[in-house]
Parts: C-alpha cells; structure tokens; sequence
C-alpha cells in the first residue's frame, strides 16, 4: 500500500506497459467480467467515472443526479389536482 493512502481505499498499479490490473472487490462490484470493455469518462475535475461500454443501459446509472432537486411533491398535486375530491 503507498504511503498516506487508507487501508480501505483499493489500489490498482500501473504496470511498465500501461497495463492496470483492477482490484477484483472493485470488479465485482461493478459487474465487469474478464475480457470485457470498460470505457473512462472524465469529469471537469479530472476524476474518472467507469462506464460499461459492453452494457450501454449501465451507462444511464445516475443520469438523473439532482433531477428532483427543488421538487415539491405536495405542491404539484395541489397544481394538478386542486380542490378535487
């Protein structure tokens, strides 16, 4: 483990021919199979986000991040209900 790093945080190393042998708990618990695609998608801080590139619906987890936010359930039914009985 490099140093300053947490115990529970997994490492992979990066080999002298770019190869990154990811850790297996990492692997399982993303569903990604030996022999399959994983794609990088890079955010505006320079994080990496894995994407399914074999299982494209994979790819719509958390697509509707903040969608709800602001979102007044009881004032929308007032708007659409209104007095109804």
């Amino acid at each position: 483990m490099p140093p300053g790093i947490p115990s529970d945080i997994p490492v992979a190393r990066l080999d002298s021919r770019n190869r990154l042998t990811m850790p297996q708990e990492i692997l399982d618990l993303n569903g990604f199979k030996a022999g399959g695609n994983i794609g990088f998608k890079i955010d505006e801080y320079n994080g990496v986000t894995l994407i399914h590139v074999d299982k494209p619906i994979m790819n719509l987890m958390g697509a509707g991040t903040g969608l709800l936010e602001g979102f007044d359930l009881e004032k929308e039914r007032e708007f659409s209900w209104g007095d109804r009985p």
